[in-house]
């Protein structure tokens, strides 16, 4: 990953709290709808299985445009989105104990000029991890520091082993000419 810079200021006031203290919109890892007929992923789906996870396993708190309890916050990229380019936003939160298998986003799959930043929202603490291709461990970071992918659909994990929620900010960037076509996710709303 390259690190692009700080970017901290860019935070609204409130954000992070609203994140933390809402529910977002609880959502399973594996999206099987989202990346249908990608020979790499259902590969991937079938070690998924055969390791004894299930669909419920492991979900995440996403926040982006259609969630509502961020719908007064406006979000705006913290980088200049450069001519002829799209992109997505989103939030994750990890709460305590949450855990996603090593697994590759599936748009990243599907994008050819896919461009993915990840941008820590709070402090790292002990116990907020993500592990990327290769075993690398991501810590020492700092609200605001992003970092830019140098492969889009990088194999990574994520796992909170600490006593407090994880929240970063996941943008993707691409050409306008590649179409994404991103079914709607499936949001299960139905975790406890």
């Amino acid at each position: 990953m390259k690190y692009i810079g700080n970017f901290k200021d860019w935070i609204q006031p409130g954000l992070l709290d609203r994140i933390i203290d809402q529910p977002g919109d609880p959502t399973l890892l594996n999206q099987p709808r989202t990346w249908e007929g990608n020979p790499r992923q259902q590969a991937w789906y079938e070690e998924f299985k055969q390791a004894g996870y299930t669909d419920r396993n492991f979900y995440s708190n996403m926040y982006n445009e259609r969630t509502k309890d961020i719908e007064d916050f406006n979000i705006v990229p913290p980088i200049e989105i450069p001519a002829g380019k799209k992109f997505n936003w989103w939030f994750i939160k990890f709460l305590p104990g949450s855990v996603a298998c090593m697994h590759w986003d599936p748009h990243t799959l599907i994008q050819k000029s896919c461009t993915r930043y990840w941008m820590a929202m709070m402090d790292y603490q002990p116990g907020h991890c993500i592990v990327l291709e290769g075993g690398r461990i991501m810590t020492d970071y700092q609200a605001g520091d992003m970092w830019e992918w140098k492969k889009a659909d990088t194999y990574h994990g994520v796992v909170n082993l600490s006593m407090t929620p994880r929240v970063t900010f996941q943008m993707s960037v691409y050409d306008e000419d590649d179409l994404h076509h991103k079914p709607t996710y499936y949001i299960d709303h139905t975790l406890s």
